[in-house]
This record gives C-alpha cells, structure tokens and sequence, in this order.
C-alpha cells in the first residue's frame, strides 16, 4: 500500500515497527499520503523532530498522522511555544519524549492543565 511504502521510504519505519504502528492504528492505512501523511511528516520535521525519532514517535501515539495540521497540531504547538514558553530549540525534544501531548486540546486539556500546575506550585 501507499501508506506502507511512504511509512517504509520516507519516514525511514523499519518493517516491524509498521507492524506495531498498524495494530496500534488500523485507520493510518486509509490515510492519504499526499494531503495528510506527507504534510504532518514534513511539519514535525520542519519544527525540529529528526527523520530517525518518527519511528519512536509512532509507536508511541501513532494517531499522530491522523490528526489535523491546522486544526490540532500547530495550535498545540504555537500554545507550548508561546504560552508555556518552550522554545523553538527544544519543541522537537519535548514531542520526542512526549508525542500525546499533540493530541491534547489546548482549551479542553493543556491550559487547565497548566493553570492548575501554576496554582498548586
């Protein structure tokens, strides 16, 4: 499948991690490479996430390829650069180690989440 061999060539996914991407996610093989895959991959690249990290990334919290560019990933993105001040140096090592927190709202989950950190601290 085109999912199979974009996740294989360009994301540089070794066979068994497709594997394990795929029963963790069975939608990203009706995702489209073109207007979904292949834009969300050149985006987390663009923001500091190395081609050798999507695999961890994947395996992690796969329904990351799912998710909307415009809708989830970059307001999520823009909240923890400019409200939570994580810098744009470190915003590719934080989603390494932390892929979910791409798939949290902003308005329902980060920001109250924040604002009761900042209150108990």
């Amino acid at each position: 499948s085109d999912v199979i061999g974009f996740l294989r060539s360009e994301m540089k996914i070794k066979p068994e991690d497709i594997g394990k991407i795929v029963l963790a996610y069975p939608s990203i093989l009706s995702c489209c490479v073109a207007t979904q895959m292949r834009p969300v991959f050149q985006w987390l690249s663009k923001i500091g996430i190395p081609t050798e990290k999507m695999s961890r990334i994947l395996k992690l919290h796969p329904k990351i390829m799912g998710y909307s560019l415009e809708s989830n990933l970059k307001p999520t993105v823009q909240y923890l650069w400019e409200e939570v001040g994580i810098n744009r140096e470190q915003i590719g090592r934080v989603i390494c180690s932390y892929p979910h927190l791409l798939g949290l709202s902003v308005d329902l989950n980060l920001r109250p989440m924040m604002q009761y950190l900042l209150l108990e601290a």
